[in-house]
């Protein structure tokens, strides 16, 4: 079934996340194509909705918001959730639905079932398949697989953020014809004074910023980046961390920068917006696990940070290696002697600036926005 490319769009948005990129990528978005002229629906769970995106919801404009209350987990409350998404989709009869992350694919698709609203294709961006942590048994690969293959037929489109979760996509037997690479963007970041903000951490002029911004979560794996901020602290004195985010690892990552002797050289700012704060770094660590296409990526090349990362998904398509920034395997002492490198080295890191705000032009909200449209209107 094809949409029509030149008429408005009633395009209905599925995520279970309250937080993070998923939330981020939502928000922006919807608010993107609502300024197109597009009627744009919002279905959202306020069970894990994170203080910092809970304004940012309600303040939508021309957005019309669901609240459902959904949760990470399976619980006898989908079958629920199910009927509940099932009688918005039969008010609303949207052309898109969208559903962003596992629990919304996975309700968008048995709702598909129903057949009640004939015309509506069914888009699904996992936003980093469960299944890429490379810590996951094969059995649950193997079953997660069996599950995506079973329910491919349900939707139009996987939309995949990498080159890494496109392969994996295929490894787990997803059909080719189902997936499509998309792009996340964002919006021009608004001005900020270095100095203002590094006056705040109480940092010298010569004191060079790491940065972390994530949850503090297994996925992003921030006691790895406190282990090698560590061990470059040892040959470099003027380094300091900034951490940004929170999650249930907060406690374990300050007991192991109190025993790795750093606590002092940490500044915590918790559940900031990370945007007013980029202007103030020197370089952006990431050590994640897995990503589908991370937000830190795209915000850091806008803010013209080099980055050092892990080779996760985004880190093939955001950092040219040892031109925007360095991929290094996910070891402690590879991850010091890359930050080592920058943080020694001044010339680097200022053709390591220009070079990721040049890159940053190929991500912005707009380009986002077009593309998913192509891809709502497509066959």
């Amino acid at each position: 079934m094809r949409v029509d490319s030149e008429s408005p769009l009633i395009i209905l948005h599925l995520l279970e996340p309250g937080g993070g990129g998923t939330m981020r990528h939502v928000l922006d978005l919807a608010s993107e194509q609502t300024r197109c002229g597009h009627q744009v629906h919002v279905i959202y769970s306020p069970l894990r909705l994170e203080p910092l995106f809970a304004p940012q919801i309600e303040n939508l404009k021309n957005v019309t918001l669901h609240a459902l209350p959904m949760r990470r987990a399976p619980h006898l409350s989908d079958i629920t959730n199910l009927f509940s998404l099932i009688e918005i989709l039969r008010r609303t009869q949207p052309d898109i639905l969208h559903a962003h992350s596992t629990k919304a694919g996975m309700l968008a698709r048995l709702a598909r079932l129903a057949r009640i609203f004939v015309k509506t294709k069914i888009i699904y961006t996992p936003h980093a398949l469960m299944t890429l942590d490379p810590e996951t048994s094969a059995i649950k690969k193997f079953a997660y697989g069996c599950y995506e293959k079973l329910l491919s037929p349900l939707m139009h489109r996987m939309i995949v953020l990498s080159s890494y979760e496109y392969d994996h996509a295929i490894a787990l037997g997803i059909p080719r014809s189902k997936l499509v690479m998309g792009l996340n963007g964002i919006q021009n970041l608004p001005p900020a004074d270095r100095k203002a903000i590094r006056r705040q951490w109480l940092a010298a002029e010569n004191d060079v910023i790491v940065g972390f911004v994530g949850r503090l979560c297994h996925q992003k794996h921030p006691e790895l980046t406190i282990a090698a901020f560590a061990k470059a602290q040892t040959e470099s004195p003027n380094l300091k961390l900034v951490m940004i985010g929170e999650g249930e690892l907060r406690s374990r990552c300050e007991t192991l920068a109190h025993d790795l002797k750093v606590e002092n050289q940490i500044i915590w700012l918790g559940a900031a917006d990370a945007k007013e704060f980029y202007a103030g770094m020197d370089m952006l660590l990431i050590t994640s696990r897995y990503e589908g296409m991370a937000y830190t990526f795209i915000e850091a090349i806008h803010a013209g940070l080099p980055i050092v990362t892990t080779p996760v998904g985004g880190s093939d398509s955001c950092v040219i290696h040892h031109q925007t920034g360095l991929i290094v395997p996910a070891d402690i002492n590879d991850l010091a002697n890359a930050v080592l490198l920058l943080a020694n080295d001044p010339t680097i890191l200022d053709a390591m600036r220009f070079a990721a705000r040049a890159t940053a032009r190929h991500f912005t909200l707009a380009h986002s926005a077009e593309l998913h449209h192509q891809i709502y209107c497509g066959d």
